[in-house]
């Protein structure tokens, strides 16, 4: 079994440490701030969640619209997943500009779709079955899995015999991609969308051309910004096995969401049957596993703003994508806080103000991370809101587990 290590050997040639540092410069004391509010206080969401007495005790609450909100999010995601797929049969029979451009444009639209869907409070995840949990970690590493090392996958220029693709002893099949996924570490990516953002986004449309289909094989060999100069027998073969491995990873993809889609639908655990009045009935402890939830998220989309901030490898970073995907984490907070499930309708009393305070903060905070053009100073404004959010949520969950919302 191959395994290769090639730790920080691809830097963008944009990224300066100058760059790095005056971008720092900026928000020096703004990420303070994030970093002194990213510890979780004494009695937080997840001390409350293992205590078994909040299992114990039950509220009103329909929980149904997120469970219909994950499932529909689910079957998007498989729809535009195979829309990638199509696309990408299409850029490997005409590699050029135009086709290009649409996988790009597709492997967008189905990340993005993910990336709603998986920023929600899954069932899956909040099974107390721990087999069904570790299962379901499983396939988000595999279908999502990032930073990854390119050098582990492919070529480099320094190193053009590196990677998995060039290893031509390494079968190019999904049984054997995912036994070299994560093989000796995390960012040992052989699967999910970062390799196919890697594969679609950083290397060149010669790399999928295959030579007897260049316009002059014989004549000319071809020419990549990554692997230098194409024109033997093995960089047929190589390119032969890059262009399956798009096949593999993307139908591994699909069926991974398909198998995630089902796990799904078997829907929350711990709810029980409709009174006599007809109210759907939760208890207190699902509903704290699902703040905690939301407070990870929260303190996901702080690490992506940094990401952004300093310029530096993130999360969607072949694609440019990091912030959409910010965005797409702070609208599942407001879909599950809010509308269409509202958990802000089991506070009985609220007199610090946390959900006005809680719905304020997230509203800007979507507003400022959605727009066009951030200036410096609505950077340095998103940076606080976000790191505000933890906090909140936290109050949020204290003041659900307050014993008066028993009924």
């Amino acid at each position: 079994m191959a395994n290769y290590q090639l730790k920080g050997l691809v830097h963008r040639p944009d990224r300066t440490l100058s760059a790095r540092r005056s971008r720092l410069a900026l928000y020096t004391g703004a990420l303070f701030a994030v970093i002194a509010c990213s510890e979780q206080p004494d009695g937080s969401v997840k001390d409350q969640q293992v205590d078994q007495r909040y299992r114990a005790r039950q509220v009103n609450l329909n929980i149904d619209p997120l469970q219909d909100l994950v499932n529909a999010q689910g079957r998007q995601g498989i729809v535009l997943a195979h829309a990638l797929r199509l696309a990408i049969e299409q850029f490997l029979q005409n590699p050029d500009k135009t086709q290009q451009a649409k996988v790009q444009a597709a492997w967008l639209n189905a990340h993005s779709a993910y990336a709603a869907m998986s920023s929600l409070p899954l069932p899956a995840l909040l099974a107390l079955d721990s087999d069904t949990t570790l299962t379901t970690n499983t396939l988000l590493y595999q279908i999502d899995a990032w930073p990854i090392e390119p050098g582990y996958l492919d070529s480099l220029p320094a190193y053009p015999g590196s990677g998995i693709i060039s290893d031509i002893t390494v079968p190019m099949t999904a049984e054997s991609l995912q036994r070299q996924h994560g093989f000796t570490d995390a960012q040992e990516v052989s699967m999910g969308f970062h390799a196919l953002e890697y594969l679609i986004f950083a290397r060149e449309r010669s790399d999928f051309q295959l030579l007897d289909s260049a316009p002059h094989p014989m004549k000319s060999p071809m020419k990549s910004a990554i692997k230098g100069t194409l024109n033997s027998d093995l960089t047929s073969e190589v390119i032969a096995r890059r262009r399956e491995a798009l096949h593999v990873i993307a139908k591994q993809i699909s069926l991974d969401l398909a198998s995630l889609l089902i796990m799904n639908e078997a829907g929350y655990v711990n709810v029980a049957s409709d009174t006599t009045e007809g109210e759907k009935r939760v208890n207190v402890g699902l509903v704290l596993s699902v703040v905690k939830h939301l407070r990870q998220i929260a303190l996901q989309t702080i690490e992506d703003n940094q990401h952004l901030i300093t310029a530096d490898i993130g999360h969607g970073d072949y694609s440019a994508s990091g912030q959409q995907l910010l965005t797409a984490k702070l609208e599942s907070l407001r879909l599950t806080l809010f509308h269409p499930t509202n958990l802000t309708l089991l506070v009985a009393a609220d007199e610090t103000g946390t959900l006005d305070a809680l719905r304020d903060t997230l509203q800007e905070a979507q507003s400022k991370a959605g727009s066009e053009t951030i200036t410096a100073v609505d950077q340095a404004r998103l940076t606080l809101l976000l790191a505000a959010l933890p906090h909140l949520l936290d109050d949020l969950g204290q003041l659900i587990a307050q014993p008066q919302q028993a009924l």
